[in-house]
C-alpha cells in the first residue's frame, strides 16, 4: 500500500473503529447543549464516537447534566488546542456548536 493511500485510510479506520475520550472545559457563561441549559462553570465533556456519529455528555461531579448527539467530521488541519465553538440558537441563547480536539483533525458538530 502506498503512503498516500495509508494516510487516507488510517484516519478513516480510526473513525470507524470507535473513539472515546474526555476533556475538561470551563464555560464562562450559561450555554445550551442538547436543548438543556448548562450553567457557567467547569465540566467534564465525554464523548463516544462510532463512525460518523458521537454521543456527547456534559458531566458535573460525575453526573451528566446534558447529553446530545454530534456529527463526527474531519478538518484539513489539526486543532492547536482543545476548544469549544459557541454560537446562537434560534432564540438567541448561546449554544455549543462544535467541540474541537487539540492535536487532532476530528471535530464534533453538535445537533
Amino acid at each position: 500500500m502506498n503512503k498516500k493511500r495509508s494516510a487516507i485510510l488510517l484516519p478513516l479506520l480510526l473513525l470507524l473503529s470507535g473513539n472515546q475520550g474526555t476533556m475538561k472545559w470551563t464555560f464562562d457563561n450559561p450555554v445550551q447543549i442538547g436543548g438543556k441549559q448548562v450553567d457557567a462553570g467547569s465540566y467534564l465533556l465525554r464523548w463516544k464516537a462510532d463512525g460518523a456519529a458521537a454521543q456527547i455528555s456534559v458531566e458535573l461531579k460525575g453526573k451528566p447534566v446534558a447529553e446530545t448527539t454530534a456529527k463526527v467530521t474531519e478538518r484539513q488541519n489539526k486543532a492547536d488546542s482543545d476548544s469549544v465553538a459557541i454560537g446562537k440558537n434560534a432564540q438567541g441563547a448561546d449554544m455549543v456548536k462544535e467541540i474541537r480536539l487539540g492535536g487532532k483533525k476530528t471535530v464534533f458538530v453538535l445537533e
